[in-house]
């Protein structure tokens, strides 16, 4: 019996660790107007060919409409934009445009609201 159990033990051990080992598999080809999608990078996009991140704050501004354009593309969650006016959230029509107060920094129409980005550089401290 205590053979058995030491067996028992050390197969469900085993069982646990190979568990454990698994990576996680990433769809190729995610819709990214799919609500359920976990979106695992920080939200960002590219203008004028710098990265822009997510600051979480939404601003209550007007955005001269000569400046404001549409999103190009919509890349996956997993990665960071490489395109001009690309993001890596799923907002596909979504708008934006750089604004200029002191320093460079752009807004994103997120759900009907201005969402602030900053360059990736000027949220390193």
């Amino acid at each position: 019996m205590k053979k058995f159990t030491i067996l028992l033990i050390s197969i469900l051990l085993g069982i646990f660790i190979i568990g454990c080992d698994q990576k996680k598999e990433v769809p190729e080809n995610e819709d990214p107007n799919d609500s359920s999608v976990q979106w695992d990078r920080h939200p960002a996009i590219l203008v004028d060919r710098e990265l822009y991140l997510s600051t979480g704050e939404i601003l209550s501004i007007e955005v001269d409409e000569s400046s404001i354009r549409t999103v190009s593309s919509v890349t996956s969650s997993h990665l960071m934009p490489t395109k001009e006016g690309e993001i890596n959230f799923p907002f596909p029509e979504a708008k934006y445009a750089k604004m200029t107060v002191e320093r460079d920094y752009v807004v994103v129409m997120v759900e009907e609201k201005w969402e602030k980005f900053l360059r990736e550089k000027d949220l390193k401290p």
